[in-house]
């Protein structure tokens, strides 16, 4: 039975809980709001409702070519960071080898280390040390980087936990490595490979300091809101910021959808 302090327990942290979230989206909401405003201005409250920053958005050459390199850039990067951090994170959990306190701790590095110095950092080396010209190519490089320690504690989580006698028996009825890991070790660390992947591709589809520093004349959309709001402040850079925000609810509803489908099917058969 609850007692009366538990249940006083159990309010104050459910009206805390709501008092964080409410705290967390207000901006958001105000964004969202501020991005239909008819006024040219940002001002509170707005003045009228008007699509026209939406439509100003879509209009122009350059934002579309830094959506498109965007899109480009979050989905080659999450390819490449899952891949990556999947084959790092099982590693770390399920082998001993030499070096592996040193690789853990480099890979979770960036993690650490402020965007702004890992930004310069990436800067020397990529155009001092191996004379690359700064591109959508370095801004790859840097997201990859940037995001690498996430997919691999992600999938190190999910890995750690798996029962390593089903590999063994595998390994024992006459199945080959290859076949091993395919059909018996990547089905259950298929949520967090998928986890891994919308995550690594919503952190690059948003990150914009590393931008500043590797994508040279290249833009992605947060490079260029970055570079609007200090020229000049309009409900564009709103119009923006609300379909890149249903872009990524968007591609979190379809995974959420996918794996629901995934599940009833491996439920029925």
């Amino acid at each position: 039975m609850s007692t009366p302090r538990a249940d006083r327990f159990d309010r104050f942290s459910a009206a805390l809980t709501v008092v964080v979230f409410a705290a967390l989206l207000l901006p958001l909401v105000v964004v969202v709001v501020m991005s239909f405003n008819a006024s040219n201005s940002v001002s509170w409250p707005p003045s009228g409702f008007s699509l026209q920053w939406y439509a100003e958005a879509l209009d122009k050459a350059r934002v579309r070519e830094a959506a498109l390199n965007t899109l480009r850039l979050g989905l080659t990067t999450a390819l490449a960071s899952t891949a990556l951090g999947t084959i790092t994170g099982f590693a770390l959990v399920r082998y001993s080898f030499r070096g592996r306190n040193l690789t853990a701790a480099l890979v979770v590095l960036p993690v650490l280390v402020p965007a702004l110095l890992l930004g310069l950092g990436l800067v020397i080396v990529l155009t001092g040390l191996l004379h690359l010209r700064l591109s959508l190519l370095t801004l790859w490089v840097g997201h990859v980087t940037f995001t690498l320690p996430f997919t691999t504690l992600i999938v190190a989580s999910r890995a750690v936990s798996l029962d390593r006698r089903l590999e063994d028996a595998s390994r024992d009825l006459g199945a080959g490595w290859l076949r091993t890991m395919v059909q018996v070790v990547l089905p259950p660390l298929l949520p967090a490979v998928r986890a891994a992947f919308l995550f690594s591709f919503i952190i690059s589809m948003n990150e914009v300091v590393l931008a500043l520093f590797l994508a040279g004349t290249d833009q992605t959309l947060p490079g260029y809101m970055f570079g609007e709001f200090l020229r000049v402040v309009t409900p564009e850079i709103d119009a923006i910021s609300t379909l890149m925000v249903v872009l990524a609810v968007a591609v979190l509803a379809i995974e959420n959808v996918a794996a629901r489908a995934l599940l009833s099917r491996r439920e029925q058969s």
